[in-house]
């Protein structure tokens, strides 16, 4: 039985090479992002570019809110969005029916995501690709901040970073020689020790005694008693000796002492401004 020689196979040049993948880049944007963007590309003439990229994004994504709808048919959506940064036309081409039931959900007030490209003919608006209703509130902080994370992570690229240099050794630290002399103290530090430890003896001034209020009677013991009994009095009322006890807790004496507060008492009932309560000792404001 014989074998065939068998020889080694080679594969062609155009199978060897690498393959190249496609890179599709979107980039989140706003409104005032296309704005700054058109400006520059109308002053330099060239094409658009984001954050001094040198490639121009596939498609850009953006989250804003519908603020008017200037046209809908079966074929064409074109309406207004606000993002809070901007204003800006958008126009959305239906190619499927049944995209015709998103759009209906596409009212004033609505915020939308939309993705597609910036066209400056007949007037800069956005070319939207595809748009949905935003399911959450978050979906518009997320974008912000994805937008503001693209910007200052092209902005880092961009720079140039300097290798850090490594820092020297440190120094073995010189042990310090301990002084063998007995350390003095001041003199400005002892005197002030040794007037602290000694007790400073303030002579405080006598303040004058009080002098003693003249006692109670007339009219002002008259105006005493009925506010007591006014203030002091239950239902039950108060004696002279209660009216009394009451006075002198406030610290006032009364010339005639219980005598002088029931003569006092009576001469009220007479007035008609105090009324004998339980029994005739018994006195209440009326």
């Amino acid at each position: 039985m014989g074998f065939g020689s068998t020889q080694p196979t080679t594969s062609s040049p155009e199978r060897s090479k690498a393959r190249t993948e496609e890179k599709t880049m979107c980039l989140p944007v706003t409104v005032r992002l296309l704005e700054l963007t058109h400006e520059a590309c109308q002053a330099t003439g060239g094409e658009l570019r984001f954050h001094g990229s040198d490639t121009e994004p596939s498609m850009l994504i953006l989250v804003a809110a519908v603020e008017a709808v200037q046209a809908r048919n079966d074929t064409l959506l074109e309406f207004t969005v606000n993002d809070a940064t901007g204003r800006l036309k958008a126009r959305y081409y239906l190619t499927d029916p049944t995209q015709a039931e998103t759009v209906d959900k596409i009212v004033e007030g609505t915020y939308v995501s939309l993705y597609g490209n910036f066209r400056t003919a007949p007037m800069p608006h956005f070319s939207v690709q595809g748009l949905r209703p935003v399911r959450s509130a978050d979906e518009v902080s997320y974008h912000m901040i994805e937008v503001a994370h693209v910007a200052l992570k092209s902005q880092r690229h961009g720079t140039t970073m300097t290798e850090p240099a490594t820092p020297a050794p440190k120094l073995p630290r010189q042990p310090e020689e301990t002084a063998t002399e007995e350390l003095v103290t001041p003199p400005k530090v002892q005197a002030l020790q040794e007037s602290a430890s000694s007790p400073i003896v303030v002579s405080m001034p006598k303040l004058p005694e009080p002098e003693p209020q003249p006692a109670l009677e007339g009219s002002t013991l008259r105006d005493a008693v009925l506010k007591v009994v006014c203030k002091e009095g239950e239902a039950t009322g108060l004696t002279s000796a209660q009216a009394l006890q009451h006075l002198r807790s406030s610290g006032f004496e009364v010339k005639g002492a219980e005598s002088a507060v029931l003569r006092t008492l009576q001469a009220l009932v007479e007035e008609g401004d105090v009324f004998n309560t339980v029994d005739d000792d018994h006195f209440g404001a009326i």
